[in-house]
């Protein structure tokens, strides 16, 4: 009944449309707290607490007028889109794969400069915004992590959701290497307030699906980080992203025919 509200072309595509309702399930399962705490995932239920604030004071000024027409995570205007993701966690249960295997964490950038040619190759070597591979030594073990649909806390918790998504992107894209790019269009370091700003350009397409939807997101991510005490070297202790675009807007690229 629902399929009849669906676009024509979606409903002529049955198997492009399940692969891609997977990809966006075990995206919304990946980062859902609430599925995330449930009981029968003990490997996971200990890494998650409700989201906070992270401890360390934040400046105390008010956004600016540029920054307040972005969407983020507290926004009311995405809530819908929110509830779409968590109410589709429920679908990926009971297709939950086997435990993911951890990945070490390298060292601690030195510097704040170190930290920020790091994040740098993330997205100019890495394509991270797409496959997820970052330096996991820039980060502390409970990191907290945002954008506009999502908050949850942990690195290795990071990682689990990245070895759970990259099996869908598979099945809808051609080549990885081809089909998506994370292009950043600035990078900054604000050392006096702690953090490190990048504006990126999130492109995709889903090659294999028949309308191939394209994805383009602009965002900006705020890697605010601490360090330099008897330890030594500088972690990202809160992932702050945001879009120039709505949550829901940003959605909808998923089921809007592609160019070509």
């Amino acid at each position: 009944m629902a399929l009849r509200c669906w676009p024509s072309y979606l409903r002529r595509h049955d198997a492009s449309v399940a692969a891609l309702a997977l990809f966006f399930i075990s995206h919304a399962f990946a980062f859902s707290p609430e599925i995330l705490g449930r009981a029968g995932s003990p490997q996971l239920t200990r890494r998650i607490v409700p989201v906070r604030v992270p401890s360390r004071p934040f400046p105390s000024r008010l956004p600016s007028e540029e920054e307040d027409k972005l969407s983020s995570y507290g926004d009311s205007s995405g809530s819908t889109a929110r509830g779409i993701v968590s109410s589709l966690t429920a679908i990926y249960t009971s297709l939950l794969p086997a435990a993911p295997q951890s990945i070490p964490a390298g060292s601690a950038p030195s510097t704040p400069s170190d930290l920020m040619r790091s994040i740098k190759d993330d997205y100019v070597l890495r394509n991270y915004l797409w496959t997820g591979d970052v330096e996991l030594g820039c980060f502390t073990e409970n990191c907290i992590f945002t954008d506009p649909t999502l908050s949850f806390e942990g690195r290795d918790t990071f990682v689990s959701n990245v070895q759970k998504i990259q099996p869908a992107l598979k099945l809808l894209m051609v080549d990885m290497k081809r089909d998506c790019d994370s292009i950043l269009l600035d990078i900054s370091l604000n050392d006096k307030e702690g953090y490190v700003e990048t504006r990126w350009n999130m492109v995709g397409t889903f090659a294999n699906v028949p309308w191939r939807p394209k994805i383009d997101v602009i965002g900006r991510t705020k890697f605010w980080y601490k360090g330099g005490g008897e330890e030594g070297g500088y972690q990202i202790y809160f992932y702050d992203e945001k879009w120039e675009v709505g949550a829901a807007v940003a959605l909808l690229q998923l089921i809007t025919p592609g160019p070509g």
